[in-house]
């Protein structure tokens, strides 16, 4: 009982504890450097989640109602990025160029689409794309931490987009979708209304995570449609072929201090100098992050209380066994205490069994509970293609064990109390 109560403990505190890790990891991925600065006012076509603005999807709101169309006027551009390097406490800065969709909705007075397909280079095999514009300094902007490359490497990659012409970095869903291997040539198409264009791209790297753009990069073969391939600003300008000013969807900030009171400053200075000029909303890593523990504490600290209250109910069955043992043993401490054994030493004898039982079952109960938690959580993590980080609660189960071990240590010693103070004599009358 006392090792499914322990199994039980670790596997929800595991799965808790991985499901807090595995939040955090969607927030980071999500939001991919300390701030990142959204152009606000995009249609989500795509019907998901992670389009440029969230105009869309699930928190677009009525289907039915009306949908104001972007003003470019209060888009963000290249001018919008050099300013922001002039607040106080901004290290480095990097921008994302509008896609295609998002220039369809740009030129929609003009009825003019944009849209981007990647397909093998003969042409046999072809996906829809976004295809996103990154700077030079996107990779030292970010949290590379979950920049995840399976072919190629973030160095030679990001500076082969930067130096050489027509080269891309493509999601893995699409290199499993399309039969895609590193090295290998690929046609990327480019409409422009009614005018469409064939180019030749080499890829240089494969990744199945890319920090600031969760939805785009992914290892499941279910995320190929309008998946993510990066070229640099002037490939992207130069297949494109729209005219200034250089619209951005997004911008990711690297700040000098990484402190929650900085980040802070930095929003409100942001939003002091720029708020008129341009529609956009301004993400907070930090704060995002300090919001989640402090809601997912309350709710591990509940759960771990309750718990904890399972714990101490299979103590009390396992003093219950032992005092059982301890009538039932009452002529075998008679005869240790004939050997010369005094009554603290028959303490030890049974404190230390009754704690070999709680640490064995105990850490059977810990194997098997945090086994199944992580598998529980792999799964999950492999469901919504976000890097499986997997935490062991070391604080929960150091606090458990060593909550257990006084409660055995102290309950052993007031069971023991009255064998301790018998006479040899008394023990032997009451056994005969």
């Amino acid at each position: 009982m006392f090792a499914m109560s322990f199994s039980f403990v670790l596997f929800t505190t595991t799965v808790i504890n991985d499901l807090v890790a595995q939040v955090g990891t969607m927030t980071r991925l999500g939001i991919g450097s300390d701030l990142q600065i959204n152009t606000e006012g995009w249609v989500d076509t795509s019907g998901g989640l992670f389009g440029g603005g969230f105009g869309g999807g699930l928190f677009g709101g009525d289907d039915d109602e009306p949908i104001d169309p972007v003003d470019p006027n209060r888009i963000m551009t290249t001018e919008f990025e050099q300013d922001l390097l002039r607040i106080s406490g901004v290290e480095r800065v990097s921008s994302v160029l509008a896609s295609p969709e998002h220039l369809t909705q740009i030129y929609s007075s003009s009825d003019k689409e944009f849209s981007a397909e990647i397909g093998d280079y003969a042409g046999m095999s072809t996906l829809d794309i976004t295809l996103l514009g990154i700077d030079g300094e996107y990779s030292s902007t970010v949290d590379d931490t979950y920049m995840i490359f399976t072919a190629g490497n973030r160095e030679t990659a990001f500076m082969n987009i930067e130096e050489l012409d027509n080269t891309c970095i493509i999601s893995e869903a699409i290199a499993i979708n399309l039969q895609l291997s590193y090295g290998e040539q690929v046609r990327i198409v480019i409409h422009r209304g009614d005018e469409l264009e064939v180019y030749e791209f080499t890829i240089v790297g494969i990744a199945s995570s890319m920090p600031g753009f969760s939805g785009r990069f992914g290892s499941s073969s279910m995320g190929a449609n309008m998946g993510g391939v990066m070229v640099s600003h002037e490939t992207y300008l130069d297949i494109i072929d729209i005219p200034t000013p250089t619209y951005i969807d997004r911008i990711f900030i690297k700040i000098q201090d990484s402190a929650l009171s900085t980040s802070r400053k930095i929003v409100a200075d942001i939003e002091d100098v720029f708020e008129n000029d341009y529609d956009y909303r301004v993400r907070n890593l930090l704060v995002a992050i300090a919001n989640q523990e402090s809601l997912f504490s309350m709710i591990n600290n509940l759960f771990f209380l309750i718990l904890l209250s399972t714990i101490f109910i299979s103590l009390f069955g396992l003093l219950a066994s032992s005092y059982s043992t301890i009538i039932e043993r009452k002529k075998e401490i008679g005869i240790v205490r004939t050997l010369g054994l005094k009554g603290k030493d028959v303490n030890h004898l049974f404190i230390i069994e009754a704690l070999i039982i709680m640490l064995s079952s105990g850490t059977v109960g810990t194997i098997i509970g945090y086994a199944t938690g992580w598998l529980l959580s792999s799964n999950m993590n492999m469901m919504t293609d976000i890097p499986s980080i997997s935490v062991f609660p070391w604080t929960q189960v150091i606090t458990i064990y060593a909550l257990s071990a006084m409660f055995i240590y102290f309950g052993m010693r007031l069971l023991l109390r009255k064998a301790r103070k018998k006479k040899i004599v008394d023990i032997y009358r009451e056994t005969m």
